[in-house]
C-alpha cells in the first residue's frame, strides 16, 4: 500500500497547534480517504451496497463482517488499553479521555456477536477460530500494544473511527433500501452516528499530542499504515468469500 508522507500534508495556518501536528492530522485524513477509495472500488463494496447485488448476499456479507468484528474486537480493545497504559504518566487528561473512549468501545464485540446471530449466524460460528485476515488484524494490534510508541495509538485508532464515520451511513442506507431490519443491524446503525463524535475527539488529540510531542507524529503515521495493510479490505473480502460459499 502507498505510504503517507509529508507531501500528503497541508501546512497549518496559525492557531495554537503546530504546523507539524496539523500536517499529521491532514496526512491521516488523506490516508483514510485513500483507503475509502479502495473500499468503494472493491467487489465487497458492490456486494453490500450495489443496486444489482442480491439483498441476501448483502446481508450475508454483513453477517460475516460482524463475525470478523466479534473475533478481533476484544483483542484490539485490550491492545488499545495496553498502549494507553504505556503513555507518559504525566498525560493525565489524555489517558483519562482515551480510556473513556476505549471503554465506550469495549462492548462492541458483543454488539457484533448479537447482530451476527440475528443475521443468521450460529453459536458454533461464534466459537470458531479466527480466519487468516482476522488473525492478521489481531497480530498487528498485539504488536502495537506491546512494542510500538504508545502515542502512536492515535494513528491506528484513527483508521477505525474515521473510516467507519465515512462509510457506515452509506452502508446503512443501502441495507435499509434492501429491506434490512434496523434492529438486526444495530452495530452499524450505532456506528453510523457515534463515530463522528469519536473522530472529532481523535482530531483534537492528534493536534494536541503532535504539538507537544513532535516525535510522536511519525509514529502515528507509521501505526496507521501498519493497520491499513491488514484492514479493512483483507477482512471484508474474506467475509464476502464466506458469504458466497
Amino acid at each position: 500500500m502507498e505510504q503517507m508522507s509529508s507531501a500528503d500534508c497541508v501546512p497549518a495556518h496559525g492557531g495554537e497547534f503546530s504546523a507539524h501536528a496539523s500536517d499529521t492530522l491532514q496526512a491521516l485524513r488523506t490516508g483514510v480517504a485513500r483507503v475509502s477509495r479502495a473500499v468503494k472500488a472493491s467487489e465487497v463494496w458492490e456486494a453490500v451496497v450495489g443496486n444489482n447485488a442480491p439483498p441476501a448476499l448483502s446481508l450475508a456479507t454483513l453477517r460475516e463482517i460482524m463475525w470478523s468484528v466479534l473475533q478481533y474486537q476484544p483483542h484490539t480493545t485490550e491492545a488499545g488499553f495496553t498502549m494507553i497504559g504505556r503513555m507518559p504518566k504525566n498525560e493525565v487528561k489524555l489517558i483519562m479521555s482515551l480510556s473513556r473512549h476505549k471503554a465506550e468501545e469495549a462492548e462492541h464485540g458483543l454488539w457484533a456477536r448479537r447482530d451476527y446471530l440475528l443475521l443468521g449466524g450460529t453459536e458454533a460460528g461464534v466459537s470458531a477460530p479466527a480466519s487468516p485476515a482476522v488473525f492478521a488484524v489481531i497480530g498487528v494490534w498485539d504488536r502495537l500494544g506491546s512494542s510500538e510508541e504508545p502515542l502512536s495509538y492515535l494513528g491506528a485508532e484513527y483508521l477505525f473511527e474515521a473510516l467507519t464515520m465515512e462509510l457506515a451511513p452509506t452502508v446503512m442506507a443501502a441495507l435499509e433500501r434492501k429491506g434490512a431490519k434496523r434492529g438486526n443491524v444495530g452495530f452499524l446503525a450505532e456506528h453510523a452516528v457515534e463515530d463522528e463524535k469519536h473522530t472529532r475527539l481523535l482530531d483534537h488529540w492528534v493536534l494536541d499530542v503532535g504539538t507537544r510531542h513532535p516525535r510522536s507524529c511519525q509514529a502515528m503515521l507509521r501505526s496507521f499504515e501498519y493497520f491499513a495493510e491488514v484492514y479493512p479490505l483483507p477482512v471484508w473480502t474474506e467475509a464476502l468469500r464466506r458469504a458466497e460459499s
